[in-house]
C-alpha cells in the first residue's frame, strides 16, 4: 500500500489540511498546493513514515497556517473531504494501519 502526502485546502470552507491520501498520490484530492516542505508531495511505503512526514509538514505549515490539521483518507481522485486527526491520532492510525498491512 502506498501512502502520499500533501497540503491541501478543503473547499468550500477553505480548511487548510495536510493529507494522508490511502492510496497514493493517485487518490488525493485534485489540485493539491505546490510542494513547500520536506517530505510533501511524496508516497511512502509505511504508513508510520508518512505520518511522520505530514506531522512535519503540519507543524511547519501551522507557523503561517495555525488552523491546519491532519486528514487522512482516500479520495479516489475525486474532491472530498477526510476526516482530520490530533498528531496523536495520526501516530495511533499509522501504529493501526502497519498491523493490518502486516496480517495480510
Amino acid at each position: 500500500m502506498k501512502y502520499a502526502v500533501v497540503r491541501q485546502r478543503y473547499l468550500p470552507a477553505d480548511i487548510p489540511v495536510v493529507e494522508i491520501a490511502v492510496g497514493g498520490l493517485h487518490y488525493i484530492n485534485p489540485k493539491p498546493l505546490p510542494p513547500r516542505y520536506r517530505g510533501e508531495g511524496m508516497e511512502y511505503d509505511d504508513p508510520l513514515e508518512a505520518a511522520l512526514a505530514a506531522i512535519e509538514v503540519c507543524k511547519k505549515w501551522h507557523q503561517e497556517e495555525p488552523k491546519a490539521k491532519i486528514a487522512i483518507g482516500s479520495t479516489y481522485g475525486f474532491t472530498l473531504t477526510n476526516p482530520t486527526f490530533t498528531y496523536k491520532g495520526v501516530l495511533a492510525w499509522a501504529e493501526a494501519e502497519k498491523k493490518r498491512n502486516t496480517n495480510k
